[in-house]
């Protein structure tokens, strides 16, 4: 018999509440008084980009289970169909791979989800920013002037994951590649490392991949992207035919990050 296909669990993001959050965020900073017009205007603008890229994934999460549920239904037809131990291994390797694609796609899109979401605490963090800006030039007028100018590592940081969401690799590369260069010590230092893994990864290029992956554990030990990228390092040493390297990240990773999403889908690959 064949084996049913694994079914990915399911999300819990919901993508409305991030949306209702940047609603309310930016009503109570326009009724507070708080920021100047162009400040509004910069917290509308993320807030627009970012609830934009979250209905987009989340329509992106819900065809992925879509082909996954029509694959399900084709092996399904086509055991009643088989006869041979050769159809049967045919079909075995040819479900695996495209099992194998579409979970690649699905970490892609969360951590996408995750980098906006992150993104989004960035965006409330620049409101309170705004507020300290607003009662420090009360008190002292002559800071006024610099205290409103933006965040060009942001901008920055922004125009390269834009670059990425758009398929235009190269040019989010060489984005992510300069923030590092700029700013390799901020909050989104290690996401820019992340996604210049990913950049990698996607085009099938897993040897650069697998180093961008490494070098997150080792030169951001304590940020956030260190499990998923310990994921990925395990997925690029699996495409390089490392297996028993691989089997053993996946095992740290579930030892060493026990409670989150990637420790569950290592503990899956394990199986």
């Amino acid at each position: 018999m064949i084996r049913p296909l694994r079914k990915t669990g399911e999300s819990r993001y919901n993508p409305g509440f991030p949306s209702i959050c940047l609603a309310l965020l930016l009503t109570g900073l326009s009724l507070s008084g708080c920021a100047t017009r162009n400040e509004i205007a910069g917290f509308q603008s993320d807030a627009t980009y970012i609830r934009a890229k979250l209905d987009t994934l989340s329509r992106d999460v819900q065809n992925l289970r879509l082909q996954a549920d029509g694959l399900q239904i084709r092996q399904d037809r086509l055991v009643e169909e088989m006869v041979t131990q050769s159809d049967l291994r045919q079909f075995r390797a040819y479900t695996s791979s495209r099992m194998d694609d579409y979970q690649a796609q699905g970490q892609m899109l969360s951590a996408q989800i995750n980098d906006l979401s992150q993104r989004l605490t960035g965006v409330v963090q620049r409101m309170d920013e705004s507020r300290y800006r607003e009662k420090s030039a009360a008190s002292d007028s002559t800071d006024s002037t610099a205290a409103i100018v933006g965040p060009e590592p942001q901008e920055l940081y922004d125009q390269a994951y834009q670059d990425l969401s758009r398929g235009n690799y190269d040019l989010a590369g060489s984005g992510f590649e300069e923030y590092l260069k700029l700013y390799p010590d901020t909050e989104l230092a290690d996401n820019a490392l992340y996604w210049l893994g990913e950049v990698q990864y996607i085009q099938h290029k897993y040897e650069p991949a697998l180093e961008y992956f490494r070098q997150v554990e080792s030169r951001y030990p304590q940020g956030n992207k260190v499990p998923a990228a310990l994921f990925k390092v395990a997925l690029c040493l699996q495409q390089l035919k490392q297996t028993e390297e691989a089997q053993s990240t996946f095992e740290r990773l579930v030892q060493q990050y026990p409670g989150s999403p990637e420790a569950a889908q290592a503990k899956a690959k394990l199986k």
